[in-house]
């Protein structure tokens, strides 16, 4: 596939900008690292792609391994606080984290911080607080913010004993909503594989509906950037 064909479709005003939210089965399953992945796949072919973390709680968001700080030196274009906007210093589902700071998180804050990045890129990447129903609100759940900017899911599965349990929950609950999934990745969190991390990608294929994006083998540095790009490109037919 051609860069100029790549091009074309990433075009500022092009009415096929896209956004993908990257959802995991659970916490610490790899959704950084994923947009990490895409980030750098979507500039090797032409297309600025963005990425956004509207909720991210634990730490601070000047820690360099921060969630926040690793999606900045990704896009190269924003700071952590522009990445990150509503920040929470307890390591617990965003909705504790915020009442504890007496802060309520509000659904139409989070929808317009997402429209206000996307002006700045043209794939929005947007990657959820923990598991898909990692409670933000007593009002609105994620996939109320998916389908108020009409986004696709990229669900990320974290390969380990149980992944084919929580993916399948996962999916279900996202077509359950009346929403497309864009695809799933298997991202493999170990270099060592037990049996059940050898013999699920081979399930998940079977089972689950939405397309097989890519597996991420486990990498002690990032992979290098044909690897990324194959990914990207996975996705360029929902543009």
């Amino acid at each position: 596939m051609g860069r100029g064909f790549l091009r074309n479709l990433s075009r500022k005003n092009s009415p096929d900008r896209k956004i993908f939210f990257v959802f995991g089965t659970d916490t610490g399953v790899g959704k950084t690292k994923v947009c990490e992945i895409l980030l750098t796949g979507f500039k090797e072919i032409g297309i600025k792609a963005i990425p956004f973390k509207p909720i991210e709680t634990g730490g601070s968001r000047k820690d360099k391994n921060s969630d926040a700080c690793r999606l900045s030196r990704a896009s190269s274009c924003l700071l952590p606080e522009e990445v990150s906007p509503f920040f929470f210093k307890k390591p617990i589902a965003p909705l504790l984290a915020s009442e504890m700071e007496g802060k309520k998180i509000k659904r139409e804050e989070i929808v317009l911080a997402i429209k206000k990045i996307f002006e700045r890129g043209e794939v929005l990447l947007v990657e959820g607080a923990g598991g898909l129903l990692s409670p933000i609100s007593y009002d609105f759940d994620w996939l109320d913010i998916v389908k108020d900017l009409r986004g696709n899911i990229i669900i990320v599965i974290g390969n380990k004993l149980g992944a084919i349990n929580h993916a399948l929950l996962t999916e279900n609950l996202i077509i359950h909503r009346k929403i497309k999934p864009a695809g799933w990745i298997l991202n493999n969190l170990s270099k060592k594989k037990d049996l059940a991390q050898r013999t699920n990608l081979l399930l998940l294929k079977k089972f689950m509906r939405s397309p097989f994006i890519g597996e991420v083998p486990y990498f002690k540095k990032f992979p290098d950037k044909n690897f990324c790009r194959e990914i990207a490109e996975k996705l360029i037919p929902f543009f």
